[in-house]
């Protein structure tokens, strides 16, 4: 299939094809085939091959921990232009990725804090993170707790700080 199969043209001649057909009718198998692999095509050129290698042959924490070695500057977040382009998403991902931070979020009880917590509504919760350099070994995050009343008018000037131990 070549690049002049996805033109505006085309999108338009495959709508009115799609429309005109019985919702029940069998698709054409061998260009929905045509199209995937296509598609599929553009994958490849995403990540470098030796990136996905590695991330085949390596849990993504390994992959962390080499390109942290190989580039300290991107856990001093400074500048990342020496970094090879190929790497760049692979970064982007962790950065960016959930690590356990909540805002308004719903806190399971804390089995080593005994903090008051009543009348009060989690504002914030941040994990322990690398990338924050908040990891310790004995402390697995915080949070912040303000008062109901004024979480519900949108005042968050007064509150409590929890530091979450495991100890």
């Amino acid at each position: 299939m070549t690049r002049k199969h996805f033109t505006e043209d085309f999108r338009k001649e495959a709508v009115r094809l799609a429309l005109s057909k019985q919702s029940n009718e069998p698709a054409d198998q061998s260009l929905m085939d045509e199209m995937f692999a296509y598609r599929a095509s553009f994958g490849t050129g995403v990540i470098k091959p030796y990136i996905q290698d590695m991330l085949q042959k390596n849990t993504y924490e390994k992959v962390w921990d080499q390109i942290c070695s190989d580039f300290p500057q991107v856990l001093d977040q400074t500048d990342n232009t020496p970094l090879p382009i190929e790497y760049r998403q692979f970064i982007e991902a962790v950065i960016t990725g959930w690590r356990g931070h909540r805002l308004f979020g719903i806190e399971p009880p804390f089995g080593n804090n005994w903090e008051d917590l009543r009348g009060q509504d989690c504002l914030i919760s941040i994990a322990a993170d690398f990338l924050l350099k908040t990891e310790s070994e004995h402390e697995y995050g915080l949070s912040i707790w303000c008062p109901r009343e004024d979480m519900k008018n949108g005042q968050y000037n007064t509150g409590q700080l929890v530091r979450h131990c495991a100890v």
